[in-house]
Parts: structure tokens; C-alpha cells; sequence
């Protein structure tokens, strides 16, 4: 989309098509206007508890991940849960919840600290534009999306080979299983990736995510809505090896001491999930809710784990590297120009605003 005012023309481009625009006279006309939540976190909070409880008159069977991409109020990565929980079962977790809330503040607070900074070498003038290298160091923003191997700490590294070792063992049985910690299923969680949640901030929900602190601690909104629909947030599971977490926090070299491979899960009408966890086997039972109607409905779409040469081909590299498709972040959705480099090297760098820029000398055309 593109208009022009004369001289001028103001562009809205991206690879991918992802942009509405919405024209409106004055802010409040604009069709969704969200809290600010590094701006006032506690309404931000209020605002998921009273979703939360909206949600409890629907199935809830959906993939918790799915429905956070649709409603856009959360983040999954840094939450340290699997992609296979269903809605029910991470929203009747006051830990679960917890720790959405706080990862999201951290992705916001980290969004609006570091990433002008970011992109700032990538301007040139009032175009964005990055080369193949730029584009790639994104990807060291990003947790486990696009990715063959994500750093971890020992005891996440642990975590994660204990939860597999689990459900192997669960599922090589005939009896159904909880999936959660009462089969040993511990979620796998690196609180020291939310750290400037709980220690930048004065209002913050670690009591709920550990279940620690005094009794006054647990009247935040989302203590108060747990306990208006029966659940006590400060004695239920937090699916936490707590004990693992001595010292809370851990220094940047413990986070890179291992590496955990990465998993890619995809379906019809499904969009790719990215995790460090496998599946759940076929005997793990999954929390359900009751409803008014007792119906129930399938949990999730027919997944289907994709061998590695497959994950390989969607990775951020190499969509990057190999391909003419957008990957994700900034630098795919807007800096689709392309900086080319005469022959040579003290010439100044070339713009090409689209694929055979007519600006363009022929001989550099893209």
C-alpha cells in the first residue's frame, strides 16, 4: 500500500502482508487500544484475570499457544511450558499463569529498551534496510522459534531430559497419566529468563509463580480470581522441581552451558510450533473443566513431528540465507530493501527499494 503526495510517497511494505491499517480521527476511535503493560502492569494483570474468567464459559480445549496467538494478549517464550497444554490446563495454574503475565513483561520491557537500538544501524533515512548478516542477528532475540539448538542452563538442560525421560517412561505403559507434576512432568522453566520481571518492577507476581510469601502477598487480581471460582492460588501445583531453584537467579555463562535440540511440530490449519519438548503419548490425560452442556471436544489438531531435515528448512537461517521468504522480526516485515554493495568497496551502498528497482543500475538489479 502505498500514497502518494506528490513529491512524497509514504510506503507501507513488508514481505509477509501482515498490515491493517486503520484510519481513525482521534486515538480512542482506533479499534483496539491495550494497556500499556510496562506502563501500568497491575491493570495489565486485572485485564488477563477478567479474560481468564470470560474464557471458563468455553471449552478450553484448545492449545493454550493457539489461543494466545489469536487473542494477542501473551507471549509463550521464557515461559518454560509445553505447547501441547491445552487452555484449561494452563489457566487453571495459578504458576502458569503467572508466568505468562511476567515473560510478556518481559518481552515488552525489553522491546521498547533494546530494540531502537537495534535497528538503529539499519536506517537510511526513512528506509529500513538490512543485508543478509543484519537480518540474521535477530534470531539471537528470539528463545526457540526458528531454531536447531537453544543454550540452556545445567539445570534446565536436566529439566528437560528429565521431562522426556518421563513420558518415555509413561508412555511405554498402559495407564493413563496426569500430565503434569504428580507424574513428574516438571515444567521446564528458567526463571533467571523473566529476571527483569521480578527484580525491575515493584509489583510483581512471583509469590504466584513459586507459591512463597505471606498470605497478604496472594490479593493481587489474579490471586482474587482464582479464588473467586475455587481454586487457592497458594496450594495448588506450580508443576515447578522448586528445589532446583538454588540460586533463583544464574549469570549469563551458566545460561549457555548445554544445548537442547529443538522440536518442530506442524498440522492442517496449524501454524508451526516450536519447542524443546516432545509430544505427550497417547495415555496422557489432559485437564478438562467441567462444562454446563459435559460435552467434550478433541484437544488438539492432528500434530505431526517433522524429521530434521524438514525443521532445518524452516529455521530462521535458512529461510534468511537460502530462500526469498520472510522469516520474523522487524527486519522481515519492514526492511525488504535490499543494500547491495558495488564491486570494489568504496563506493557508497546501493538501495533497492523492490526486486528490479528501475533506480537501480541494471548490472546490481535484484
Amino acid at each position: 500500500m502505498a500514497l502518494d503526495f506528490g513529491q512524497y510517497v509514504v510506503g507501507f511494505v513488508t514481505l509477509d502482508n501482515l498490515f491493517t491499517p486503520h484510519w481513525a480521527d482521534s486515538e480512542s476511535e482506533l479499534p483496539v487500544n491495550h494497556v500499556d503493560i510496562c506502563e501500568d502492569y497491575e491493570a495489565f494483570v486485572k485485564g488477563i484475570a477478567e479474560w481468564m474468567l470470560e474464557r471458563r464459559q468455553s471449552h478450553r480445549t484448545k492449545l493454550a499457544v493457539n489461543v494466545i496467538r489469536d487473542d494477542g494478549h501473551l507471549v509463550w517464550g521464557g515461559v518454560g511450558l509445553s505447547v501441547h497444554l491445552t487452555e484449561g490446563e494452563v489457566f487453571d495454574c495459578p504458576s502458569h499463569v503467572a508466568r505468562l503475565c511476567e515473560a510478556f513483561w518481559t518481552f515488552a520491557n525489553k522491546t521498547r529498551t533494546g530494540l531502537k537500538d537495534f535497528l538503529r544501524p539499519f536506517w537510511y533515512g526513512y528506509v529500513l534496510a538490512a543485508t543478509t548478516q543484519q537480518r540474521l542477528r535477530f534470531a539471537r532475540r528470539l528463545y526457540v522459534h526458528g531454531k536447531e539448538q537453544v543454550f540452556a542452563s545445567e539445570r534446565m538442560h536436566e529439566l528437560q531430559q528429565q521431562y522426556q525421560e518421563a513420558l518415555n517412561r509413561h508412555g511405554a505403559e498402559e495407564q493413563q497419566f496426569a500430565r503434569n507434576e504428580t507424574a513428574g512432568l516438571y515444567d521446564v522453566f528458567e526463571p533467571t529468563l523473566i529476571r527483569p520481571a521480578l527484580e525491575d518492577k515493584a509489583y510483581n507476581l512471583q509469590h504466584l509463580i513459586f507459591h512463597g510469601g505471606s498470605k497478604s502477598k496472594f490479593e493481587d487480581p489474579l490471586s482474587q480470581a482464582f479464588k473467586s471460582i475455587g481454586i487457592p492460588p497458594d496450594t495448588l501445583l506450580t508443576n515447578l522441581h522448586v528445589d532446583t531453584y538454588t540460586p533463583l537467579f544464574l549469570s549469563k555463562p551458566e545460561l549457555q552451558k548445554r544445548q537442547i535440540s529443538v522440536r518442530l511440530f506442524t498440522g492442517v490449519k496449524q501454524k508451526p510450533l516450536w519447542s524443546i519438548t516432545p509430544m505427550f503419548p497417547s495415555n496422557a490425560m489432559h485437564g478438562m473443566t467441567p462444562i454446563k452442556s459435559r460435552s467434550r471436544i478433541p484437544v488438539n489438531p492432528d500434530l505431526v513431528e517433522r524429521s530434521r531435515p524438514e525443521l532445518i528448512k524452516e529455521t530462521f537461517q535458512y529461510k534468511v540465507t537460502e530462500t526469498r521468504l520472510a522469516a520474523i522480526g522487524p527486519l522481515e516485515y519492514c526492511g525488504i530493501v535490499w543494500v547491495i554493495t558495488p564491486q570494489g568497496g568504496s563506493k557508497e551502498s546501493i538501495l533497492s527499494i523492490c526486486r528490479n528497482d528501475p533506480a537501480v543500475p541494471a548490472s546490481y538489479q535484484i
